[in-house]
């Protein structure tokens, strides 16, 4: 074991306070995740620790996910959050990379695992393996439960205030629009109008198959309506999944549910391991898959369920002919014998000439292309960090701005044709758009899609709620009213746990146990010097739990007594 380094002072915690390794994270089990939005290996790690971790909710283990931002787009505060939207994890921003220069990383993801005794246990750059992960925080906290060395009020990621749809893709499907939803874990089926009419999945993030009520999706990408299915590409859980259009009925066609490094290919349906499928396109019978981890294209027989490697050698360079290289294949669009193919990271639009398998760069400069529609000899483009649609003729030397922030696109993901028209999804927006394009000027009308579904349950044990910021007095016994009406009847007894989460300002821990009186408890607080900080509060009745994170703020001025406000 080394000492683990400090999460330092300048880091910009974000949607919570601060929270300091030394009070909020003492006999936690630590996992710190280094990553930037921009790099597709980055998101991988983050699904991977949370799935990793996600056995072990409500236990002594915390995980901390550090957003270094190097490209200019990833200095979009809102975009870092909506990529860590469901993530149980407290994000900050390393914008000075102190905490990189501290462990000499040099490269991202990088991991470091830390013990209750705040030791570094491990640290390394990539992707992590799930099981080897999980094995090794099971192994760390059954030591320190063991031990008595495991905090007795466990840090809990906050519970996101709302549940987004965070579309990612969509698909003309006969006479419906198809919509993946990486917010809700589901896939809609809707009207010409944006009404939606059936949800597949629910809402559930793993990989069972079923009906359309149990079937679950870890995060949906890629549509693409094939006879009587409609195929799914689940990036995060890397696979390929068939919706039964009669029934709902959703099977997995391919993948094993585990990232795969293999390159070749050659397996048949669950045997063949996949790597981060997120697009789908019909070809000659087939499918082609793009693998934006793998960095290559890969064609599927919906026939014998066998899938093969097919364009790129898997290195990660924007390079032609016959070495052809991909560095993040997002998109496709199939125009006769003419394969386009958005490489977001590396801004360019590609394209495969299918007669002699020759790869060459169409367009460069892009910010991040994340979609292509094909329409009336034209190609239109989502560069999704630009906040616009562009749109060019397939033999111009690039595309031209169509589409943009003034018709009130944010994060364009996803295009497609249907009913004549040009629909967008829009994650920054969180909704869809479409385009008239009959006219000379396009008219652009935004959809809110009312998800009629709702959210998976939430265990509420496992997560903190923020609750309302309080001012208090320095080096006084505050005396703090907790409403519990809806947590205990009076009469009952409630435990409740207060500690310092953030900057020290409680003189000592406070553990007390209360009747509940006139649906409030009452407890006396020590506060110590002047300060900004946070404390975690725990309510216990019986086999009820709540927790929350109270932002606090100490001086002179602050009030001798306090009520707590549970919604911030």
């Amino acid at each position: 074991m080394t000492a683990a380094p400090i999460l330092p002072a300048t880091l910009r915690w974000l949607v919570r306070p601060p929270l300091h390794q030394d009070t909020g994270l003492t006999g936690h089990v630590v996992v710190v995740v280094a990553f930037r939005v921009g790099c597709a290996l980055c998101r991988e790690a983050l699904t991977e620790v949370a799935r990793a971790t996600a056995p072990f909710a409500g236990q002594a283990l915390a995980v901390v996910a550090l957003h270094v931002p190097i490209e200019p787009g990833e200095h979009d505060v809102a975009r870092v959050l909506r990529e860590l939207d469901g993530l149980p994890c407290a994000a900050a921003i390393d914008a000075g990379r102190e905490w990189l220069r501290a462990q000499d990383v040099r490269s991202l993801p990088h991991l470091a695992l830390l013990g209750v005794d705040g030791q570094q246990v491990w640290s390394g750059t990539g992707v992590p393996f799930r099981r080897r992960l999980h094995d090794a925080i099971d192994a760390l906290l059954h030591a320190a439960r063991r031990d008595g060395r495991a905090a007795t009020v466990p840090w809990l990621p906050l519970r996101a205030a709302t549940n987004g749809l965070r579309p990612t893709a969509l698909a003309a499907v006969g006479d419906e629009l198809w919509l993946a939803s990486a917010g809700q874990r589901r896939v809609f089926a809707l009207d010409g109008a944006g009404r939606v009419l059936r949800s597949f999945g629910s809402g559930r993030a793993g990989q069972a198959d079923g009906s359309a009520a149990q079937a679950e999706f870890v995060q949906p990408a890629a549509l693409l309506a094939l006879g009587e299915h409609v195929l799914v590409a689940d990036a995060g859980a890397h696979t390929v999944r068939a919706v039964d259009r009669q029934s709902g009925d959703v099977a997995t066609w391919c993948g094993n549910g585990q990232r795969g490094l293999d390159r070749q290919g050659g397996g048949y349906a669950r045997d063949q391991s996949l790597c981060g499928p997120r697009a789908l396109c019909q070809h000659d019978g087939g499918v082609v898959m793009a693998m934006a981890l793998g960095r290559q294209l890969w064609q599927f027989d919906p026939g014998t369920r066998a899938a093969v490697a097919w364009c790129g050698s898997g290195e990660r360079a924007c390079s032609d002919g016959e070495a052809a290289a991909f560095v993040e294949p997002c998109a496709l669009a199939i125009d006769g014998e003419t394969l386009f193919v958005a490489d977001a990271a590396a801004g360019a639009i590609r394209a495969l000439d299918l007669a002699h398998g020759r790869l060459s760069t169409r367009w460069r400069g892009l910010q991040r292309p994340s979609a292509l529609c094909l329409h009336d000899e034209q190609l239109f483009v989502a560069d999704r960090w630009q906040g616009a649609v562009l749109r060019g003729r397939l033999h111009d030397n690039g595309p031209a701005p169509f589409l943009g922030r003034e018709h009130g696109l944010v994060e364009p993901v996803a295009l497609t044709m249907f009913g004549g028209r040009l629909w967008i999804a829009d994650a920054g927006a969180d909704a869809l758009f479409v385009a008239d394009l009959s006219g000379a000027v396009p008219q652009v009308q935004r959809i809110d899609i009312d998800a009629v579904v709702a959210p998976a349950a939430i265990d509420a044990r496992h997560f903190a709620v923020l609750a309302g910021a309080l001012h208090l007095r320095e080096h006084a016994d505050v005396p703090l009213r907790i409403p519990v009406s809806t947590f205990a009847r009076d009469g009952e007894l409630c435990t409740i746990d207060v500690l310092d989460e953030g900057a020290p300002l409680l003189a000592c821990a406070r553990n007390v146990s209360v009747a509940a009186l006139a649906g409030h408890v009452e407890v006396l607080l020590p506060i110590g010097q002047a300060g900004g900080g946070a404390f975690r509060l725990r309510m216990r009745s019986g086999t009820a739990q709540r927790q929350f994170v109270v932002p606090v703020y100490v001086d002179a001025d602050g009030r001798e007594a306090a009520a707590l406000s549970l919604e911030a």
